[in-house]
């Protein structure tokens, strides 16, 4: 007697063995991924000081030369990020490097991050609202949230920010 039940064949996982989200160097082969490595570090550090909302260690990743977009500089991103911060009293963020551009580190020492990057917040309290409104919020607000981030070694021999594109805080 069988039952009627009939073996299904075991499926093959096509899945890969890891998923390396982060960090990834596509386009900062060979020598570059050295440069690349130091970046990441502080693109780490810019996700700790922004979780530990300290706009203090946030500004201080940003170069002197920094300039957005927008036509703004250090000390403006340096208050937009207190002005964030105090407003908010939960952060966390998320980011990915979707790819790493040299193309200009020989001649002017930038290096380029494509970057998805989300700044998310807990609001403790929205005046427009009322008080008591616990809502989440987020920057950048455009539709993919990629942002290039632009970082140029400076005599120091830090890795700075010395451009975001879009603005970033925005």
């Amino acid at each position: 007697g069988t039952t009627g039940h009939v073996a299904s064949p075991i499926l093959q996982d096509s899945r890969p063995a890891a998923q390396v989200w982060y960090p990834t160097f596509d386009g900062a082969e060979g020598s570059n991924e050295a440069i690349a490595r130091q970046i990441v570090t502080r693109i780490d550090e810019f996700k700790s000081a922004y979780e530990a909302r300290d706009w203090r260690r946030l500004t201080d990743l940003y170069s002197a030369r920094y300039q957005d977009p927008n036509g703004f500089h250090r000390e403006y991103a340096g208050r937009a990020w207190k002005w964030w911060l105090w407003r908010n009293n939960r952060t966390c963020l998320l980011r990915q490097i979707r790819k790493w551009d040299f193309s200009d580190y020989a001649s002017a020492g930038t290096v380029r991050v494509r970057m998805f990057v989300l700044c998310r917040a807990m609001r403790r309290d929205d005046q427009p609202f009322g008080y008591g409104y616990h809502g989440t919020c987020r920057i950048p607000r455009h539709s993919d949230e990629e942002v290039t981030f632009t970082w140029v070694r400076e005599e120091d021999r830090t890795w700075r920010i010395a451009a975001t594109d879009p603005a970033l805080p925005n």
